[in-house]
C-alpha cells in the first residue's frame, strides 16, 4: 500500500514560478495548514477513487510499524478557516503556484490533481496544473524544479523510519534526506529520526516514531492525501496472497502429482539446459535451474509450460527460459516423470 501526498518546496527563499516574489509561502505553517484544510479527501475517495482509498493524515499506511488509526484521521475540510489562515500569513487574496502531477503513475493521479486544484481555488490559491509522464515528472522534481508536486511512497521495510529518513530528514550527502526534494528541514524531526535509528529499546523507539509522525502531521510538512488501495482480481482456481507491496506471489494450486514432480522437473532442466542454446542464454537457463532446484515451493508452480515464480523476483526470467527449454526439448510432465 502506498501513501499519496503532495510535496511543497519549503527551502527556497523564493517559490519558483509563483506569483509571490522574494518570499516563499510554503515556509509558513499557516499556509501549509490551509492547503490541508482545503482538501475534501472523502469526496475524492467517493467520486474519484470509487471507495478504494483511505483518507490520510499520517505519512505511512496501515500495516507499517508506527501507524496508528487514531492518529490517521485527516482534518475535515474547512474553507473559511483556510482563508483566514492565508490572510493571517499575509496572503488574503491567495497566490499562484504550479503543481506537477504524474500521469498514470498512481491510481487516478491526474484526476486527483484536477480535483485538488479546484478545491484549492476555493481558498484563493490558484494552482496551474502540469501533468507529465512519471519519468519526466520524477526528473523534474529531482532537479528541484517543482515547487509543488505529487508523490507516492510505500514502506518496503514495514517500519516508519524508512520513509521518514528518506523524505523527512534534512537533506545530507548520505541516506538522511536522500529523497527530500521538498527541502524539508525541521530540527526536532531530524533529532527524532536520529534517535529512532539507534534506539535499541522497542517501546522507546515506537514512542519516538509516534512523536516523529505527529511532528510531520501537526507541522503540516506535507499534504497527505490518502493511502492507495489497489484491488486484485483472480479467476476461479487461482489462489494468491494479496501482498501490501503489490508483488505477485503464487499461481494456480498444483496437483499432488505436480508437487511430487516439481523437483524432478527442476533437475531435468538443469541436466538439459545446455541443449536450449549454447553461450550466455544457456548459462542463464542453467542458473535458473539451480534456483529452481533449491527454491521450488508448492504454490509457486504452474506446470505444462506456464510459469515458475520465486520470492526474489526472478520469475519472469525463469518462466522465459523454462518455456524455451520445454518448447525445444518437447519435454512434458509425463516425460519428466519418466526421466
Amino acid at each position: 500500500m502506498q501513501t499519496i501526498f503532495f510535496v511543497m518546496d519549503q527551502g527556497s527563499d523564493e517559490l519558483r514560478d509563483s506569483s509571490v516574489k522574494c518570499k516563499n509561502p510554503f515556509k509558513d505553517r499557516r499556509v501549509r495548514e490551509a492547503l490541508n484544510l482545503a482538501l475534501d479527501r472523502e469526496a475524492i475517495k467517493r467520486s474519484i477513487m470509487r471507495g478504494l482509498s483511505v483518507p490520510a493524515a499520517l505519512m505511512i499506511p496501515p500495516g507499517v510499524n508506527g501507524h496508528d488509526t487514531a492518529l490517521d484521521a485527516p482534518l475535515k475540510p474547512n474553507v473559511e478557516r483556510a482563508r483566514k489562515l492565508l490572510a493571517e500569513a499575509g496572503y488574503p487574496q491567495g497566490f499562484e503556484v504550479p503543481l506537477n502531477c504524474p500521469n498514470k503513475r498512481y491510481v487516478n493521479d491526474e484526476q486527483i490533481c484536477q480535483a485538488a486544484v479546484a478545491m484549492w481555488a476555493r481558498i484563493g490559491v490558484k494552482v496551474r496544473l502540469i501533468t507529465l509522464p512519471f519519468v519526466t515528472h520524477s526528473q523534474t522534481f529531482q532537479r528541484f524544479e517543482s515547487p509543488f508536486f505529487m508523490l507516492g511512497w510505500g514502506i518496503s521495510t514495514y517500519d516508519a523510519l524508512y520513509g521518514m529518513q528518506a523524505w523527512g530528514h534534512t537533506r545530507t550527502s548520505g541516506a538522511d534526506g536522500n529523497f527530500n526534494f521538498g527541502k524539508v528541514s525541521d530540527a526536532k524531526l531530524d533529532a527524532l529520526i536520529q534517535q529512532i535509528k539507534f534506539e535499541p529499546d522497542v517501546a522507546k523507539r515506537n514512542a519516538q516514531i509516534r512523536a516523529a509522525l505527529l511532528r510531520l502531521r501537526d507541522e503540516h510538512l506535507f499534504v497527505p492525501l490518502h493511502h492507495q488501495v489497489r484491488p486484485w482480481a483472480m479467476k476461479p482456481g487461482v489462489e494468491t496472497l494479496h501482498r501490501s507491496n503489490d508483488q505477485f506471489e503464487g499461481a494456480s494450486r498444483p496437483s499432488n502429482k505436480a508437487r511430487r514432480l516439481a523437483p524432478r522437473l527442476a533437475a531435468l532442466l538443469l541436466l538439459r539446459s545446455e541443449k536450449v542454446r549454447e553461450g550466455a542464454q544457456g548459462r542463464r537457463v542453467k542458473n535458473a535451474a539451480v534456483v529452481l532446484s533449491g527454491q521450488v515451493l508448492e504454490d509457486q508452480l504452474l506446470l505444462r509450460g506456464s510459469l515458475l515464480v520465486n520470492e526474489r523476483g526472478q520469475g519472469p526470467r525463469v518462466a522465459l527460459h523454462l518455456r524455451a527449454f520445454l518448447a525445444h526439448s518437447q519435454v512434458d510432465l509425463a516425460n519428466a516423470a519418466a526421466a
